[in-house]
């Protein structure tokens, strides 16, 4: 697979608004606690029923496996909400501890 790193590949629009609005964020002189919490893609969205490859073209190979998302060889990096909901908890219990603090969440990889 791809290096996480590798600038030879074109990060996703969306993924370099995110980045774009951490780096505002970082360089303003707001005066607010603030941490960042950077989620994968929601372990949700392959969901085990017909309806998880509708509309697209992705393949049900068998309940909680689609085909046609990534090379074979390639990792994808999920998380559960339920998981996320516990971290974000957690980094809120923290308080003034974590402010400024840019969390990446993650999950399984597979």
């Amino acid at each position: 697979g791809r290096k996480p790193l590798d600038t030879s590949v074109a990060a996703p629009l969306h993924h370099r608004a995110k980045w774009r609005q951490e780096e505002a964020l970082h360089e303003s002189s707001l005066d607010c606690a603030w941490t960042i919490l950077r989620q994968p893609t929601y372990l949700e969205n392959f969901g085990n029923g017909e309806a998880v490859s509708a509309g697209t073209q992705l393949r049900r190979l068998r309940p909680g496996v689609v085909s046609g998302l990534l090379a074979p060889d390639e990792e994808l990096t999920v998380i559960a909400v339920e998981d996320l909901g516990a971290l974000a908890v957690s980094i809120l219990e923290r308080g003034p501890e974590a402010y400024g603090d840019r969390v990446l969440s993650a999950g399984a990889e597979r």
